[in-house]
């Protein structure tokens, strides 16, 4: 996957949200050693759309929505680079 030319795209918490699971990202990186990144729930990734198709598809998906409710099931772990600590969340899209 060419990560330089990928689109990602994320749900970003509530400014409440968003600071507390920050610091949570900040003490556990002091602890470890490991990069500071930004809270946040991937929904789609690696897509290597031409850039204004890409654009318009998100602004079709985003359309007439506000806001989303997530609810997370639990704490989770890998052994990969982009995913080494996450949140699950359940799927109630239909």
């Amino acid at each position: 996957m060419d990560l330089a030319n990928s689109y990602y795209l994320w749900l970003m918490p509530q400014k409440e949200m968003y600071d507390e699971f920050q610091k949570i990202i900040q003490d556990l990186s002091e602890v470890y050693g490991t990069p500071v990144f930004e809270p946040h729930v991937t929904l789609v990734s690696g897509l290597s759309d031409n850039e204004d198709r890409f654009v318009k598809k998100i602004d079709a998906f985003a359309r007439g929505k506000h806001s989303l409710s997530v609810t997370m099931k639990g704490i989770d772990y890998t052994h990969g680079f982009f995913t080494a600590l996450f949140l699950n969340i359940q799927n109630t899209l239909k």
